[in-house]
Protein backbone atom coordinates (compact mmCIF):
# COMPACT_ATOMS: atom_id res chain seq x y z
CA UNK A 1 0.00 0.00 0.00
CA UNK A 2 3.02 2.32 0.17
CA UNK A 3 3.89 5.31 2.31
CA UNK A 4 0.76 7.34 1.68
CA UNK A 5 0.48 8.76 5.20
CA UNK A 6 3.11 10.44 7.38
CA UNK A 7 2.93 11.67 10.97
CA UNK A 8 4.99 14.83 11.36
CA UNK A 9 6.09 15.46 14.96
CA UNK A 10 9.14 16.05 17.12
CA UNK A 11 9.81 13.63 20.01
CA UNK A 12 9.89 16.47 22.53
CA UNK A 13 6.49 17.67 21.30
CA UNK A 14 5.08 14.14 21.44
CA UNK A 15 6.31 13.66 25.01
CA UNK A 16 5.09 17.01 26.32
CA UNK A 17 1.93 17.50 24.29
CA UNK A 18 0.80 13.92 23.77
CA UNK A 19 2.17 11.25 26.04
CA UNK A 20 2.37 13.31 29.22
CA UNK A 21 -0.04 16.22 28.85
CA UNK A 22 -3.32 14.51 29.74
CA UNK A 23 -3.94 12.40 32.80
CA UNK A 24 -7.55 11.31 32.38
CA UNK A 25 -9.85 9.83 29.77
CA UNK A 26 -12.60 12.51 29.92
CA UNK A 27 -10.09 15.25 29.04
CA UNK A 28 -8.92 13.28 26.01
CA UNK A 29 -12.47 12.56 24.88
CA UNK A 30 -13.32 16.25 25.24
CA UNK A 31 -10.48 17.06 22.83
CA UNK A 32 -11.79 14.53 20.30
CA UNK A 33 -15.33 15.90 20.63
CA UNK A 34 -13.98 19.43 20.08
CA UNK A 35 -12.42 18.19 16.83
CA UNK A 36 -15.80 16.72 15.82
CA UNK A 37 -17.44 20.07 16.62
CA UNK A 38 -14.90 21.83 14.38
CA UNK A 39 -15.73 19.28 11.65
CA UNK A 40 -19.39 20.36 11.81
CA UNK A 41 -20.55 17.12 13.38
CA UNK A 42 -24.14 17.02 14.60
CA UNK A 43 -23.72 13.71 16.41
CA UNK A 44 -20.88 12.13 18.36
CA UNK A 45 -21.17 8.63 19.80
CA UNK A 46 -18.73 7.26 22.36
CA UNK A 47 -18.68 3.58 23.27
CA UNK A 48 -16.32 2.09 25.83
CA UNK A 49 -15.36 -1.40 26.86
CA UNK A 50 -12.40 -2.93 28.64
CA UNK A 51 -10.86 -3.47 25.19
CA UNK A 52 -11.39 -0.16 23.43
CA UNK A 53 -12.86 3.31 23.27
CA UNK A 54 -14.65 4.18 20.02
CA UNK A 55 -15.60 7.74 19.07
CA UNK A 56 -17.77 8.18 15.97
CA UNK A 57 -18.95 11.44 14.45
CA UNK A 58 -20.87 12.57 11.38
CA UNK A 59 -18.65 15.56 10.67
CA UNK A 60 -17.14 16.49 7.32
CA UNK A 61 -14.63 13.61 7.28
CA UNK A 62 -11.22 13.81 5.59
CA UNK A 63 -9.64 12.93 2.29
CA UNK A 64 -6.17 11.35 2.22
CA UNK A 65 -4.60 14.80 1.74
CA UNK A 66 -6.66 16.30 4.56
CA UNK A 67 -5.78 13.43 6.91
CA UNK A 68 -2.09 14.12 6.25
CA UNK A 69 -2.36 17.91 6.40
CA UNK A 70 -4.89 18.39 9.20
CA UNK A 71 -4.59 15.36 11.45
CA UNK A 72 -1.13 13.90 10.94
CA UNK A 73 0.62 17.27 10.85
CA UNK A 74 0.99 18.43 14.42
CA UNK A 75 0.47 22.14 14.85
CA UNK A 76 -1.88 22.57 11.87
CA UNK A 77 -3.59 25.85 12.66
CA UNK A 78 -7.22 25.40 11.70
CA UNK A 79 -7.92 29.09 12.08
CA UNK A 80 -5.54 29.87 9.22
CA UNK A 81 -7.72 27.87 6.82
CA UNK A 82 -10.06 29.66 4.42
CA UNK A 83 -12.93 29.52 6.92
CA UNK A 84 -10.89 31.20 9.66
CA UNK A 85 -12.58 31.25 13.08
CA UNK A 86 -15.85 29.68 11.85
CA UNK A 87 -16.68 26.20 10.62
CA UNK A 88 -17.63 25.91 6.97
CA UNK A 89 -21.10 24.37 7.19
CA UNK A 90 -22.69 25.59 10.42
CA UNK A 91 -20.54 28.71 10.98
CA UNK A 92 -19.74 27.61 14.53
CA UNK A 93 -16.90 29.24 16.40
CA UNK A 94 -13.91 26.94 16.00
CA UNK A 95 -12.71 25.40 19.27
CA UNK A 96 -9.30 24.16 18.10
CA UNK A 97 -6.50 26.69 18.26
CA UNK A 98 -3.08 25.18 17.89
CA UNK A 99 -3.56 21.79 16.21
CA UNK A 100 -2.27 19.81 19.20
CA UNK A 101 -5.40 18.49 20.95
CA UNK A 102 -5.37 15.41 18.74
CA UNK A 103 -2.12 14.35 20.42
CA UNK A 104 -4.09 13.67 23.58
CA UNK A 105 -5.09 10.25 22.21
CA UNK A 106 -1.49 9.08 22.63
CA UNK A 107 -1.71 9.67 26.38
CA UNK A 108 -4.39 7.03 26.96
CA UNK A 109 -3.94 4.42 24.20
CA UNK A 110 -1.05 2.57 22.59
CA UNK A 111 -2.93 1.59 19.43
CA UNK A 112 -4.97 4.11 17.47
CA UNK A 113 -7.09 3.53 14.38
CA UNK A 114 -8.58 6.39 12.39
CA UNK A 115 -11.33 5.76 9.85
CA UNK A 116 -12.78 8.61 7.86
CA UNK A 117 -15.12 9.13 4.94
CA UNK A 118 -15.50 12.06 2.58
CA UNK A 119 -16.58 12.39 -1.03
CA UNK A 120 -17.88 8.78 -0.96
CA UNK A 121 -14.39 7.47 -0.20
CA UNK A 122 -13.46 5.76 3.06
CA UNK A 123 -9.89 5.41 4.31
CA UNK A 124 -8.24 3.98 7.41
CA UNK A 125 -4.90 4.16 9.20
CA UNK A 126 -3.40 2.52 12.27
CA UNK A 127 -0.72 3.95 14.56
CA UNK A 128 1.23 2.47 17.46
CA UNK A 129 2.72 4.78 20.08
CA UNK A 130 5.83 2.65 20.72
CA UNK A 131 6.56 2.51 16.98
CA UNK A 132 6.15 6.28 16.71
CA UNK A 133 8.56 6.92 19.60
CA UNK A 134 11.10 4.45 18.18
CA UNK A 135 11.02 6.00 14.71
CA UNK A 136 11.36 9.52 16.07
CA UNK A 137 14.24 8.50 18.38
CA UNK A 138 16.01 7.02 15.34
CA UNK A 139 15.31 10.23 13.41
CA UNK A 140 13.17 8.35 10.92
CA UNK A 141 9.79 9.29 9.54
CA UNK A 142 6.72 7.57 10.91
CA UNK A 143 4.30 6.27 8.33
CA UNK A 144 0.99 5.05 9.76
CA UNK A 145 -0.16 1.72 8.42
CA UNK A 146 -2.93 1.96 5.86
CA UNK A 147 -5.74 -0.41 6.85
CA UNK A 148 -9.02 -1.45 5.30
CA UNK A 149 -11.70 1.11 6.13
CA UNK A 150 -14.75 0.12 8.11
CA UNK A 151 -18.28 1.03 7.16
CA UNK A 152 -19.21 4.57 8.11
CA UNK A 153 -22.98 4.76 7.80
CA UNK A 154 -23.25 8.52 7.51
CA UNK A 155 -22.43 10.29 4.24
CA UNK A 156 -19.30 11.72 5.86
CA UNK A 157 -17.63 11.25 9.22
CA UNK A 158 -14.76 9.93 11.29
CA UNK A 159 -14.32 7.04 13.69
CA UNK A 160 -11.41 6.93 16.13
CA UNK A 161 -10.74 3.61 17.84
CA UNK A 162 -8.41 3.57 20.83
CA UNK A 163 -7.04 0.17 21.89
CA UNK A 164 -4.50 -1.09 24.41
CA UNK A 165 -5.79 1.53 26.81
CA UNK A 166 -3.16 2.79 29.27
CA UNK A 167 -5.59 4.06 31.87
CA UNK A 168 -8.48 2.12 33.31
CA UNK A 169 -11.76 3.25 31.82
CA UNK A 170 -13.97 3.65 34.83
CA UNK A 171 -17.70 3.02 34.85
CA UNK A 172 -18.18 6.60 36.00
CA UNK A 173 -16.69 7.88 32.77
CA UNK A 174 -20.02 8.82 31.23
CA UNK A 175 -21.10 10.97 34.19
CA UNK A 176 -17.70 12.62 34.41
CA UNK A 177 -17.61 13.14 30.66
CA UNK A 178 -21.11 14.63 30.59
CA UNK A 179 -20.08 17.20 33.20
CA UNK A 180 -16.93 18.18 31.34
CA UNK A 181 -18.65 18.43 27.98
CA UNK A 182 -21.52 20.49 29.34
CA UNK A 183 -18.96 23.00 30.67
CA UNK A 184 -17.13 23.15 27.36
CA UNK A 185 -19.99 23.25 24.86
Amino acid sequence: MGEKYELTIDLNALNHLGLNLYSNVPSVLSEIIANAWDADSKNVEITTSSEEIRISDDGCGMTTDELNEKFLTVGHQRRKDISGDLTLKFKRKVMGRKGIGKLSIFSIANDIEIYTKKENKSIGIKMNVQDIVEKIENQEGYFPEEIDPINIESKTGTIIVLRDIKRRVQSSISDNLKKRISRRF
